[in-house]
């Protein structure tokens, strides 16, 4: 029996080592690594043109840079987010005028925040219509 259940766990070590690699998306070192290989078994009577392996550089160093410039921006765009939620928490329990989503000009008072796909908007008392943050024409 205890060899069973060894085989079970080790079983279960291996798909848990597969489930996790195959889960994982090439980064940068995961090309660095191939790049690297590919030289060390390149077949000698035919090496790898000097041109081809600057392109190839080039493209590794330019992919690197997107995705340090795709986390930068994410982070950017999240800050700004938080930003304009935090300035609309201001708004609350004060006098605005603004325009709703469908274009018309409403004032009251401001009930309450919310974060939607459009934007931050400002829900006012007595109103069934949202005002974006950036629509805001006037506060009292």
């Amino acid at each position: 029996m205890d060899g069973i259940s060894s085989l079970s766990g080790t079983t279960q070590d291996t798909n848990n080592a597969v489930t996790s690699s195959v889960s994982k998306t090439l980064g940068k070192d995961d090309f660095m690594k191939l790049f690297l290989t590919s030289l060390q078994y390149q077949d000698p009577s035919s090496p790898l043109d000097t041109n081809e392996m600057m392109s190839q550089m080039a493209q590794l160093s330019l992919m690197e840079q997107v995705a340090n410039m795709t986390t930068a921006v994410d982070k950017l765009s999240e800050q700004a987010q938080n930003s304009a939620l935090q300035s609309a928490v201001n708004f609350i329990g004060k006098d605005i005028k603004g325009v709703s989503l469908n274009g018309e000009v409403i004032s009251g008072q401001v009930e309450s925040v919310q974060q939607t796909t459009n934007g931050v908007m400002l829900k006012l008392k007595e109103q069934d219509s949202l005002v974006p943050l950036t629509y805001v024409t006037e506060i009292n």
